[in-house]
């Protein structure tokens, strides 16, 4: 649904457009406000407004950008500028995407339009309306006030209320393809199975699966004692199943098992099948 501010907005756009054509209407857009020169001095840290001369008007200083979601190189924008209320006239301003409109208005409250365009390829073609967008500001502020203006997708709908269209009712613009949208997943759709969301894990769930683990099984197997030479090393030999053929210290190991279980590795006792575990 348009917002009722916009409603016939720009019936004086569209007729100056179907009137004169998109070209001359860029050739010889109004400026009665005043551009205020980019690079200028800047403002004094107090401006005062001199009301002394006929007709002096109070005004402020505007900065107007144009965004549009698909920025391209010194593409047209017609910016229309009119007091709010007011839908009989106003005043179009060209520029191209990416720059900045610097404006000296009389202090109002003010409806902003900007219509990004494709100029007609052909003499008696219909420009392209790419991006339309909209915003109201009262401007009253003594420093420059910057405002952006967003564009949006324009429609048939959209174009038709706020006025751009020719007196036997066709628009004065060609509109793009409809924006398709983005595929979204459907619970409803056919052959959609959704994901079933498994529980949050409690206390009692982690116990009944510790309790179904098996029996802890320990690493090292107790087995028969077996014949040991007093005068080898009692530990096992690190290949086969036999005794260490080293000759053994007073404790029994030989110096290279001794190293190996002082420094925490696996050593087992060729008798009983244990670690051998040093004090």
């Amino acid at each position: 649904m348009v917002e009722p501010m916009l409603v016939g907005t720009l019936v004086w756009l569209g007729q100056i457009i179907a009137a004169r054509g998109i070209e001359r209407l860029m050739d010889t857009a109004v400026d009665k406000f005043g551009d205020r020169q980019a690079g200028a001095a800047p403002a004094a840290p107090i401006r005062r407004h001199d009301l002394t001369a006929p007709g002096a008007q109070v005004s402020s200083d505007l900065d107007i950008t144009v965004r549009h979601h698909r920025p391209g190189f010194r593409t047209p924008v017609i910016l229309t500028v009119q007091k709010f209320g007011d839908r009989t006239s106003g005043t179009t301003l060209p520029m191209v995407l990416g720059d900045t409109a610097h404006l000296t208005l009389p202090r109002a409250h003010y409806l902003f339009a900007a219509l990004v365009i494709d100029l007609p390829r052909h003499h008696g073609d219909k420009p392209t309306l790419r991006g339309l967008g909209w915003a109201s500001l009262w401007l009253a502020a003594n420093a420059a006030t910057p405002l952006t203006i967003g564009t949006q997708h324009p429609t048939a709908e959209l174009v038709d209320e706020i006025g751009l269209k020719q007196h036997d009712g066709s628009l004065v613009f060609t509109l793009p393809p409809a924006q398709p949208e983005a595929p979204r997943l459907s619970p409803r759709a056919p052959g959609f199975a959704p994901r079933a969301v498994p529980p949050t894990p409690t206390t009692e769930f982690f116990q009944q699966l510790f309790d179904q683990q098996p029996a802890h099984t320990p690493r090292y197997q107790p087995r028969q004692s077996r014949q040991v030479d007093s005068t080898h090393c009692r530990a096992r030999a690190w290949v086969g199943d036999k005794q260490c053929a080293f000759l053994p210290a007073e404790d029994g190991l030989c110096r290279i098992h001794r190293q190996q279980a002082g420094a925490g590795r696996d050593v087992l006792d060729h008798r009983t099948g244990q670690p051998i575990i040093l004090p």
